[in-house]
């Protein structure tokens, strides 16, 4: 069968998502975040020990960023001492949030790649090693 969405999910985009992005980028961040959590089902990385393994709609992952993530978003480090946190709906949009707004939004605004539909350019900041070869210009 299929894998349940997480009960809460709809609820904290509609808080944390859509006031503050257009329909456009919404869009693009939806694509991406389908992907990322296999359909919105995959809140976690299984198969690893690492307290800071692959977390929520994007898949936060490395201490460093849990770190980074926390301390934009709460002003604390509770991602840090709570990785779960990010596996759950309000810490999962929230980090993936911070992620777009702080690693890929700046990416695409430096680019013009919203205006000139590229999309290649948000493949390129997410998993530019893995599926890139020599990414977008």
């Amino acid at each position: 069968g299929t894998a349940a969405i997480p009960e809460g999910l709809y609820e904290a985009y509609v808080k944390y998502v859509t006031p503050g992005l257009s329909f456009h980028e919404q869009v693009w961040l939806l694509a991406t975040l389908l992907f990322q959590s296999q359909g919105f089902t995959k809140m976690e990385e299984k198969g690893s020990a690492d307290p800071f393994r692959g977390r929520g709609l994007m898949n936060l992952s490395w201490d460093g960023n849990y770190k980074a993530a926390s301390e934009y978003i709460y002003k604390d480090d509770r991602l840090v001492k709570k990785p779960d946190l990010v596996a759950q709906p309000e810490g999962s949009w929230l980090t993936a949030l911070w992620f777009w707004m702080t690693q890929i939004r700046p990416r695409l605004l430096e680019k013009n790649a919203l205006d000139a539909h590229d999309y290649g350019h948000v493949v390129d900041v997410v998993n530019g090693v893995n599926e890139c070869s020599g990414g977008p210009s």
